[in-house]
């Protein structure tokens, strides 16, 4: 029983010096209490012939959601928004997670914001370079949310 009791109040010594390191901006940023996201995919192409599908974005971004899983598409809460524009050889990349928000102070309102980006802007020899690059952008997520949701994950 002591040792349990010991090793308790090790497990939560730990989890509030982990709190306690935590910066409170990457908090509100991307804490959801490792709830799933739900995803949302857009993609845009203006003036080019590239054979990249809004389907093959969302398959790549899903699987590797799901194999963290951190995909559910009824999660509402919170969405992983993934924009992507191609224009001739160039292209832009935005993965945004979007939450719920609330301004009580002001107008005591809900409603749906994002919280954390990342971006990238370049050029392009074919699809596989675009979807190469959105990989990093998933696997930066991925890793930032997993570390700032670690207690409840």
């Amino acid at each position: 029983m002591r040792f349990f009791l010991v090793s308790l109040l090790l497990v939560l010594l730990a989890t509030i010096s982990r709190a306690e390191d935590l910066d409170p901006y990457e908090a509100f940023q991307l804490w959801a209490g490792c709830q799933p996201v739900d995803l949302f995919v857009y993609l845009q192409k203006h003036e080019t012939e590239i054979n990249l599908t809004q389907e093959a974005i969302e398959i790549a971004v899903r699987s590797r959601l799901r194999s963290a899983r951190l995909y559910d598409e009824l999660a509402g809460a919170t969405t992983l928004s993934v924009t992507v524009h191609v224009v001739d050889v160039a292209y832009n990349i935005q993965v945004e997670l979007r939450k719920t928000l609330s301004d009580w102070a002001h107008s005591e309102r809900v409603g749906f914001g994002t919280t954390w980006k990342s971006v990238s802007t370049g050029t392009h020899g074919n699809d596989t370079n675009i979807l190469s690059s959105l990989s990093q952008h998933i696997d930066k997520f991925l890793d930032e949310y997993l570390r700032v949701n670690a207690d409840t994950c």
